[in-house]
Formats: structure tokens, C-alpha cells, sequence
């Protein structure tokens, strides 16, 4: 009896174990849930990306009308440049923390936006401006004609009826040291996270403690968001997520806004992939350089999640930067094949060119600086917004021809997103250096365990003009590769492999 047994509980075992090996992994899609804030992000310039009413600027009816193409492309958050009334055409001079400007539309717009987009797994950040208002808003003006004014208390004043200025163009610094005003933040937290917001990035967060008379500008800071995070996770729960905007290629100052939020725009990294991938300077330290990054981010705070881009409405596009295409093209693989949340910059995956010109005056419009970087999304129809002209992009071809172009620079973000989709190690998993790199050939490792299950994917990028031969482990299956012929890499080329799991 007791040998029956036996023989029964050792099948059981066996077919336990050939049931779990057999058992597909999930892809990243059906763990989002675990990984809240990880995501494909898209940044959208309001004003330039859709028009909705045939009156020139974008707006938020025109997000939510294309949100079909966002999905379908592979993104799952969208990061939104202010949306609040203001009295610039960027918007980074609030004058109203409550409201929607008119031409973007209203808060129901706003409302239908985020409820339709959360329909496809699509979250929505929000650009949280909080250094400073527009000299226009209302609390400042009534600050400066009434000393005994409660917003008296918000701004940090450089003179007596003059406040402190990081930035020029009427944007006044707010005062962190104030209760009255961090209890005001706190409020405009609430009011979005109960619309459905549960992600912000914090604009200039370097700033906020950097003025006169303040001292330990990073490490108050840092405090100061911390505050903030910590409000918001109590209120919403872990899915509610702040990243701090360090405006520094150098990631001294990361650390301590790290500590504060868990989260930091990584400009060292844009930078880093900009000049080893796309320019090949000092190559054979991209890997070791940025798995020393990661390491010091993550010794600040062991959850620290990265958010990386090689574009954004701050900097000249990438297809400026980078007039190499196939340059250009391994640069866009390699940033998603990297940890953390990725983000694609409205129109860069249509090849868009741009780049801040310094007062030049425009016919029809005035004079302009950085509007040459934020210029319309070309969907080849009514759509397109005319707000500000755009002679850079004449003969850029529009979404329509993107589409239908394999060759395009859209295939490749449309591909690279969606394998993040598919591969967990790639959305989710860690990073290690690969053994063999050398100067042409630099990898690393992505691994994720899902239970006992586990997701072991490698990495290779030929970061040189000539094919190059590379040295493989027992692959289970080649995710992606640029080779026209087995174990050699095309010059600009990446592999991405699925590889078995040392036991």
C-alpha cells in the first residue's frame, strides 16, 4: 500500500512539475496590477498634439478622440503638460490649480478623458507646478495689495511686494516653508486623485528649496516631497505615484529627491544613450556606467523606480540631435530595453524636428524660443493643429505614411513598446551587466520572477558602424534580433533573447 502511494505522490510531483514548467508566462499586461507605477509613457504637448473643434490648439477632446492609436501604438500612462488656465502658451504659469484653461476644454472634459483612457489601461500623470504661479494668479495678486492677505503666507518674497524668481517671464516662487501652502498643495493632490490622477511629475523640483537664505536645498527638498508622497499613498493607496523633475545631467543631486519620491526624470541616462549609443563615446562603459547609477539610486531608496527618455518638450528632438538615423534607431531600442518607466515624446516616433531657436520672430505668430520644439503632431488632416508654424516638419511624412512606411522610426517605438507588453523581464525585470562585453558589444541581463516561475532575458547592442560577432548562452528563443546571419550583429544592431535559467 504504502509503495502505491509512493508511486502515486512521485507521479503527482512529476506531472505538478512538467505542468508548471509547461505554464505560460504572464505577460506584463496581466501584472500591471503588481506594477502600478511602471509604464510606456507618451508625453503630450496639449496644445500641439490634437484638435478636437476646428479652432487651431490642441485639446483634451482631441486626446481622448485618438486614444485608439496611443493604445494600439503601446502606451499605458500619459504624461500631460499643465493643463491649467494660464497666461502662457506653455503653461507652466499657473493662475488657476483648479480648473482647465478654455482652450483645452473644461474639468468634464478633463473627467471623460481620464475615465476613457483608464477604459484602456491607459493612466494619466499630471504636470504639477509647484515652485511657482503666474504673477497673474490671483492668490499673488491679492498677496501684493494686502499684507494680511492668507496667500500672503505662500510666496517667498525677494522685496518687500516682490517674490523670488527661479525662472524669468512672471513666475513667482512659491514658499516651501509654508504650512498654509503645502496644506494647499495637499488640497490640489486630493482634488485630482479624486477625478482619477494618481501619478504627477513635480516641474522644477531642484528648485523649490533653492533661494535666498534657504540652505540644504537637495535634503529639504527631498523632505519636502517625501510629505507629499506620503499624503498621497494615504489617501490612494500605493498606485498613486510621484516623480521629481531634476533638470541635472549630473546624478549627484539625484539621491536625495529620490529618497522623497522613489522616482527621478533620469537625465544622466538620457545623456548616457545619447553619447555611447548615438555618438559612441567611451562605449565600452555604457553598461558598467549605468549599472552604477541604478546601484547609487538604489542604495538611496531600495524601491526606486527609473523614468528615462531621450526626449521631451525641454530639449531639441532627437531627430535633430541625432541626424544619423540608424544612430538614432538603436538609440530608441536600447532605451526600452532598459528598467523602468520609458517615455516616448509626442512625435518623435514620426521622426519630428525641432530645436529652441533664441527670439526669432515668426510670421503670424511673434516672437518665439521654444515652440520650435513643441510644434504639431502631423496626422494629415483636420486634426493637425495651426497654433504656431511649423517649416521645420514640410516634408516630414505624417502618421498616415509613418504607418504605412515598415522602415519607419514609428515601428520601432510601436515594436519596442509592445515587446515590453509582452516580456515582464523587459517592463519589470532586474538589471545585471552581461560577462562578455567588450567595446563594440555591450549587454546585461533582465530577469523577473513571477512566483516560481522565472523570465531570464538578454540584451546585446552592437554599438558600432560594423557587424560584430557575439558569443551567446543556450538561447530558448531570439525575442529580436538585427543579423542577417547567425551570431553576428549588424552594425546599429540589437539582440534581445529569451535564454534558459541557471538552477
Amino acid at each position: 500500500m504504502k509503495k502505491i502511494v509512493l508511486l502515486l505522490l512521485l507521479l503527482t510531483m512529476t506531472l505538478s512539475i512538467s505542468a508548471c514548467q509547461n505554464e505560460a508566462f504572464p505577460t506584463s499586461l496581466e501584472l500591471f496590477e503588481e506594477h502600478p507605477n511602471i509604464d510606456n509613457y507618451y508625453q503630450i504637448f496639449i496644445r500641439s498634439f490634437a484638435d478636437s473643434d476646428d479652432d487651431g490648439i490642441g485639446d483634451l477632446k482631441g486626446i481622448e478622440n485618438n486614444l485608439d492609436y496611443l493604445e494600439n501604438l503601446g502606451v499605458t500612462a500619459l504624461w500631460l503638460t499643465p493643463f491649467h488656465p494660464s497666461n502662457t502658451y506653455h503653461g507652466y504659469a499657473v493662475t488657476d490649480y483648479y480648473d482647465v484653461h478654455d482652450d483645452f476644454g473644461t474639468l468634464e472634459d478633463l473627467q471623460s478623458l481620464i475615465d476613457t483612457a483608464h477604459t484602456k489601461n491607459i493612466d494619466i500623470m499630471m504636470d504639477l507646478v509647484i515652485n511657482h504661479s503666474s504673477d497673474q494668479h490671483p492668490w499673488y495678486v491679492e498677496a501684493r495689495s494686502d499684507m494680511e492677505s492668507p496667500y500672503r503666507d505662500y510666496y517667498y518674497w525677494d522685496a518687500p511686494n516682490v517674490a523670488y524668481q527661479s525662472f524669468v517671464g512672471g513666475l513667482v516662487d512659491f514658499d516651501p516653508t509654508s504650512q498654509a501652502f503645502k496644506n494647499e498643495v495637499k488640497d490640489i493632490l486630493k482634488f485630482y486623485g479624486d477625478m482619477g490622477i494618481l501619478k504627477f511629475r513635480i516641474d522644477a523640483a531642484k528648485h523649490i528649496f533653492d533661494k535666498p537664505g534657504l540652505t540644504a536645498i537637495d535634503t529639504n527638498a527631498g523632505l519636502y516631497l517625501l510629505e507629499f508622497k506620503a499624503y498621497l499613498q494615504t489617501e490612494f493607496g500605493d498606485a498613486a505615484h510621484i516623480v521629481s523633475e531634476v533638470f541635472d545631467y549630473n546624478y549627484i543631486r539625484y539621491p536625495n529627491y529620490v529618497l522623497g519620491t522613489g522616482s527621478v526624470f533620469n537625465f544622466f541616462g538620457a545623456m548616457h544613450l545619447e553619447q555611447k549609443i548615438a555618438f559612441q563615446s567611451s562605449r565600452f562603459n555604457f553598461v558598467s556606467s549605468l549599472n552604477q547609477f541604478y546601484k547609487a539610486m538604489e542604495e538611496a531608496q531600495p524601491h526606486y523606480i527609473d523614468h528615462l527618455f531621450i526626449g521631451n518638450h525641454d530639449i531639441n528632438r532627437p531627430a535633430t540631435r541625432i541626424p544619423n538615423k540608424d544612430a538614432r534607431t538603436q538609440t530608441v531600442k536600447a532605451m526600452y530595453t532598459l528598467p523602468g518607466n520609458i517615455y516616448a515624446y509626442y512625435g518623435d516616433e514620426l521622426d519630428l524636428l525641432g530645436r529652441r531657436q533664441e527670439g526669432v520672430n515668426v510670421s503670424g505668430y511673434g516672437t518665439a524660443y521654444d515652440e520650435f520644439r513643441r510644434t504639431a503632431f502631423l496626422w494629415g488632416d483636420d486634426r493637425e493643429t495651426s497654433w504656431f508654424p511649423d517649416t521645420q516638419n514640410i516634408s516630414t511624412p505624417n502618421v498616415t505614411e509613418a504607418m504605412g512606411n515598415m522602415d519607419s522610426m514609428y515601428y520601432v517605438y510601436h515594436e519596442f513598446m509592445n515587446l515590453r507588453l509582452e516580456y515582464p523581464a523587459l517592463m519589470f525585470g532586474d538589471f545585471t551587466p552581461y560577462d562578455n562585453n567588450d567595446y563594440n558589444i555591450q549587454g546585461f541581463y533582465r530577469t523577473y520572477q513571477n512566483g516560481d516561475q522565472i523570465q531570464k532575458i538578454l540584451v546585446i547592442i552592437n554599438i558600432s558602424q560594423q557587424g560584430a560577432d557575439v558569443t551567446l548562452p543556450a538561447i530558448l528563443e531570439t525575442i529580436y534580433e538585427d543579423s542577417e546571419s547567425g551570431f553576428t550583429l549588424d552594425a546599429y544592431g540589437v539582440g534581445i533573447y529569451l535564454i534558459e535559467e541557471d538552477m
